[in-house]
C-alpha cells in the first residue's frame, strides 16, 4: 500500500511533532482533524507515526494553502510504501512505523495541484 505524510526534509518529524500547527489552529478541530483515539487508532505508540492512505485524505485534511507554508518552512509531502499489516486505519488517518515503510519519495507540490484540481473537476 502506499502511505502518505507531512515530515520535515531534514528531520522527519510532522507538523504536529514540530512548531507548525499549534492548539489554536483548525488542525486541532476534533471533527475535521480528529487525534489517532477519537479517529479509531487507540494507543499510538511512541513509535508510530500518522499518515493517509491517499493524497485526497491528505488533502482533505490539510489545507493547500498550508502545505504550501509548510514547504517554506522545509515541510514535504512524502509518499511510502508499507505492507498493508504494519498499518493500522482510522476513519481520517492511519498509523504506521517507519522502519516497515520503504521507497521514500517526495510527492512535488506541482502533483498535489494537479490532485486538488482532478478531484474538484470529478466532484462537479
Amino acid at each position: 500500500m502506499k502511505v502518505y505524510r507531512i515530515e520535515h526534509k531534514h528531520y522527519g518529524l510532522g507538523p504536529y511533532q514540530s512548531w507548525y500547527c499549534t492548539p489554536d489552529s483548525r488542525y486541532f478541530d476534533s471533527r475535521t482533524c480528529p487525534g489517532p483515539t477519537e479517529d479509531g487508532i487507540p494507543g499510538m505508540q511512541e513509535n508510530e507515526f500518522s499518515g493517509f492512505q491517499c493524497m485526497r485524505h491528505l488533502t482533505n485534511w490539510f489545507k493547500l494553502i498550508d502545505i504550501f507554508k509548510m514547504q517554506r518552512r522545509g515541510f514535504r509531502v512524502y509518499k511510502y510504501g508499507l505492507n498493508p499489516r504494519y498499518a493500522r486505519l482510522g476513519g481520517k488517518q492511519l498509523a504506521f512505523q517507519k522502519a516497515y515503510a520503504y521507497n521514500r519519495v517526495e510527492v512535488k507540490y506541482s502533483t498535489l495541484l494537479r490532485h486538488v484540481a482532478l478531484s474538484r473537476l470529478s466532484l462537479t
